[in-house]
């Protein structure tokens, strides 16, 4: 994961932007910081009639994340079985 000022310095570096465009990109990223608005788990967790994504739900309560499962699966199967775990 990079940082967009990481970003920005190596283009400027490269010469793919100049200076003044990336402190045009930071002052406009400074000007336009925005909160999503929270979900409500709890409440959403009680429509849910599918059991998985009833754990899935549960899973990002405790953690306080919206990430439940990363994994570099393909199959259904194996994605459900991992998550039961």
């Amino acid at each position: 994961v990079l940082k967009i000022s990481e970003v920005l310095g190596y283009l400027v570096q490269h010469g793919k932007i100049t200076e003044e465009i990336s402190e045009s990109v930071k002052e406009f990223i400074i000007q336009n910081q925005t909160q999503l608005p929270t979900l409500n788990i709890e409440i959403e967790n009680k429509t849910i009639s599918i059991p998985i994504r009833q754990r899935f739900q549960t899973i990002m309560k405790e953690k306080r994340s919206n990430l439940c499962l990363s994994a570099d699966l393909t199959n259904l199967d194996e994605i459900i079985e991992v998550s039961l775990i």
